[in-house]
């Protein structure tokens, strides 16, 4: 049947997406869209066992019933998922391989139905394991603040959803030399728990306070980096202002922006004595790259810097 009450709360998965997604585009304050967005995916998400239970208790079990359900658990986690990656808080890829596995399952039941062995891809347990990890990650990460006062919901939904150590040191093998020599140590190095979640809070810190930051202002405007252009060969600066620095010190501008995917550009904004250029860094509110790259585009057409190069090799740099 396709009208029943259990299949109207299958139907009401559906309908809740627009609901679920379209209030980060209202003007409410952030806080508020966390709370509102996690309420609802919850209310919605509990419907799932809900029309369940009553089609067996009530005996309106149909084919349809159990066609619609499954869609609509994969409909509404798909949505919170791109959701989710649109606002920094989980990785495309982790979103990519849950979505892609659910895209693969469904495909793989069809053709197993159609040669007549549908029972050999049932609903095993460890599906359902599955499912309630992601209906309690997902809206930790929806509401992405302390619960209670207690539970960081922030941090739990990442540790549920998130990071590939393992793939990444392989990756490493892989690529041998091709792979930046301090990138490797990173990933040669045995991370303790506490060290790799201490560094995803951080990272959750960051792209937090620039998101209020770009609720208030459209651009960020920085150095590209905190000293002039240092020698070829090293990985960054050896000190700044007097003071000796790790070579980390080149990203102390720029690599913010990286963690919270935003889209940053640099332009040439000056000349030190030496005839080397100075960058200024242009960061925008995320997947507003046009806003970015129109403003880089005013800045060099109001102060041009095309004609003029800094010497190299023992050749004389081009010169206003």
């Amino acid at each position: 049947m396709f009208f029943n009450l259990p299949t109207l709360l299958t139907w009401a998965r559906i309908v809740a997406i627009p609901l679920v997604v379209g209030v980060y585009y209202t003007s409410l304050p952030v806080e508020t869209q966390n709370i509102v967005s996690t309420t609802l995916f919850i209310l919605f998400a509990l419907t799932d066992w809900l029309d369940g239970y009553l089609a067996r208790k009530l005996n309106l079990m149909s084919s349809f019933g159990a066609f619609l359900d499954p869609v609509a658990d994969k409909f509404l986690v798909t949505a919170a998922l791109l959701v989710l990656v649109h606002l920094g808080r989980l990785d495309a890829l982790i979103a990519l391989v849950i979505i892609g596995r659910e895209i693969a399952i469904s495909a793989l039941r069809e053709w197993m139905a159609q040669i007549g062995a549908s029972r050999s891809v049932a609903v095993h347990m460890l599906g359902k394991v599955k499912t309630v990890v992601q209906m309690v990650a997902i809206p930790f990460l929806l509401y992405h603040g302390r619960l209670f006062g207690l539970i960081d919901t922030a941090f739990w939904g990442t540790v549920l959803s998130e990071t590939d150590l393992k793939g990444m040191r392989q990756l490493a093998d892989e690529l041998g030399d091709r792979m930046s020599p301090h990138l490797v140590a990173a990933l040669r190095t045995q991370w303790s728990a506490e060290q790799l979640t201490t560094a995803l809070m951080g990272r959750k810190a960051i792209y937090d306070r620039a998101w209020r930051f770009f609720q208030t202002y459209d651009l960020l405007l920085t150095p590209t980096m905190p000293v002039p252009a240092f020698a070829h060969g090293l990985l960054g600066p050896v000190s700044v202002d007097g003071h000796d620095v790790e070579a980390s010190a080149r990203s102390w501008f720029t690599c913010p922006f990286n963690l919270t995917g935003q889209p940053a550009a640099t332009v040439p904004a000056g000349w030190t004595a030496g005839g080397l250029p100075v960058g200024l860094q242009i960061a925008g509110r995320r997947l507003d790259d046009a806003l970015v790259l129109r403003a880089c585009a005013a800045y060099e057409a109001a102060a041009p810097w095309a004609d003029r190069w800094p010497a190299r090799d023992g050749v004389s740099g081009l010169q206003h």
